[in-house]
């Protein structure tokens, strides 16, 4: 299926006539909780599903996504956030932090490329020029 904005599938599928359902050629995000498809599915579909979400806190699990997939920046921030606490030397502040920038830079890597919407389709986000 090909993901679509919400108002194509509105717009392209007004008719809820049983006559009209089909296969479903498309998709859209409706809210958080529920997609649209257009057509409406004329009988059931088997479905695969991959998604982002918010694991549960690493204090209430246990271990969290972050400490087995990308230790690295568990580790920097945890001792930037302690040595800024601490009032640590300056030097060795610095040294945590460009750490945690470069442990950081490649996890937004490995993100940005598992994460990728099709811009033409979904709308892009767009900062205002300065």
């Amino acid at each position: 299926m090909l993901n679509k904005d919400v108002n194509f599938i509105r717009e392209s599928y007004k008719d809820t006539d049983s006559t009209f359902y089909g296969e479903p050629e498309y998709y859209a995000v409706f809210d958080n909780n529920s997609f649209i498809l257009g057509p409406t599915p004329d009988q059931n579909y088997a479905v695969e599903l991959h998604y982002f979400y918010y694991p549960t806190s690493i204090v209430t699990a246990g271990t969290s996504w972050l400490g087995n997939n990308f230790d690295s920046v568990l580790l920097y921030g945890s001792l930037l956030e302690a040595y800024t606490y601490m009032k640590g030397e300056a030097d060795v502040i610095a040294e945590y932090q460009k750490r945690y920038d470069e442990a950081l830079g490649l996890l937004k890597q490995l993100g940005d490329g598992k994460n990728r919407q099709d811009s033409y389709r979904s709308g892009q986000v767009r900062d205002a020029v300065r």
